[in-house]
């Protein structure tokens, strides 16, 4: 599945966090002493000054410097940086992502730091409610490809009551 994580408030620093936590070796280095941690057109050792120079190129003063996404497997899956490679070629083909594959939990899980501004056009990504709708399905398509479960299609739950059906049924 895919997550987003919201931040109250951005700045240089929480980029400077997130990246520094997402890239940790104790969560991202493997026994054969490689690190599952990558960049789409930027350098991961470097993707905090790239993102940073991009935004300052382009003169952006936007409150929003990245956002942060999270797809996760199940655990007795074999993953491997594949899947996410794909997944933020075809999410975000012309931005600067940070990708890094936890490994050291019970469930391993990777994170996008994506660059809200596009390296090449300056442009700012846009992404919303919405976005979710359209990564969660891409995501499964992905996995299904490389033989992986995805979670099963959640019914629509009813309708509840609305605010006077409530207090109604209270009384």
């Amino acid at each position: 599945t895919v997550t987003f994580i919201k931040y109250e408030r951005q700045s240089a620093g929480t980029l400077g966090g997130v990246t520094g936590y997402v890239s940790q070796k104790g969560k991202t280095m493997q026994e054969d002493g490689r690190q599952l941690v990558g960049g789409q057109n930027c350098n991961p050792q470097l993707a905090f000054q790239e993102f940073l120079a991009t935004r300052t190129m382009h003169r952006k003063d936007s409150p929003v410097y990245f956002y942060h996404y999270v797809q996760s497997f199940h655990p007795d899956e074999p993953i491997t940086g594949e899947t996410a490679k794909e997944f933020a070629a075809r999410a975000w083909p012309d931005s600067e992502v940070l990708i890094a594959t936890h490994i050291d939990a019970e469930h391993i899980h990777t994170h996008f730091i994506v660059n809200a501004v596009c390296f090449e056009t300056g442009k700012m990504l846009r992404q919303g409610p919405q976005t979710l709708a359209t990564l969660r399905p891409l995501s499964d398509e992905i996995c299904l490809s490389h033989h992986l479960s995805v979670l099963p299609k959640q019914q629509k739950k009813a309708s509840g009551m609305n605010a006077r059906e409530y207090r109604s049924a209270v009384k």
